[in-house]
């Protein structure tokens, strides 16, 4: 007698999440005081699992000023909701559906420094079914702050200043003849 076993497919589902950094200044690069740019992060979900409550916790540079944050979803919608913690970091919470990929984008400014002073950011991600994890690091140095490098006060307001005060000894020296 010939008996037909049925073959029994167990589809073991772990949670998985993958996580990179980018930044649209390429790595390396030189940013100059009050300079905006972002960090990206893209999150993706390596699982048939949809995952709920992942955490998202960026540690910014002390030589950046948070500017925004915003979760931008495949489907299009975004979220923008953030807490800034006592600690300088900035954190949120999303969703990601199973087998899906969220962005997200952090707005940040260039501090002023007194000295060329190198930079790296990363974030840690975390979830109940995924152990704490960080992304990749993305360094950059930024800029001393130099005034002469503004076009603030420099240039024919100086010679203005200068012709004003060569006006008044003219005028001074006509008034004692």
């Amino acid at each position: 007698a010939v008996e037909n076993i049925e073959d029994v497919i167990e589809t073991i589902n772990k949670a998985g999440i993958k996580a990179t950094q980018t930044c649209n200044i390429p790595e390396g690069t030189t940013i100059s005081s009050a300079e905006d740019f972002a960090y990206s992060f893209t999150l993706e979900n390596l699982s048939e699992i949809r995952l709920e409550d992942v955490k998202f916790v960026d540690y910014l540079p002390e030589e950046v000023q948070f500017k925004s944050l915003e979760i931008v979803y495949s489907d299009g919608t975004t979220n923008t909701s953030v807490k800034t913690n006592d600690d300088k970091s900035v954190e949120t919470t999303l969703h990601i559906n199973s087998k899906d990929k969220v962005i997200i984008n952090i707005n940040v400014l260039a501090k002023s420094l007194d000295k060329d002073t190198e930079i790296s950011n990363k974030a840690k991600i975390s979830h109940e079914l995924v152990s704490e994890f960080e992304t990749n690091s993305i360094s950059h140095v930024i800029k001393m702050f130099n005034k002469d490098d503004m076009n603030i006060g420099s240039g024919s307001e100086s010679g203005n200043n200068n012709n004003k005060q060569t006006n008044k000894k003219v005028l001074f020296s006509i008034s004692i003849l």
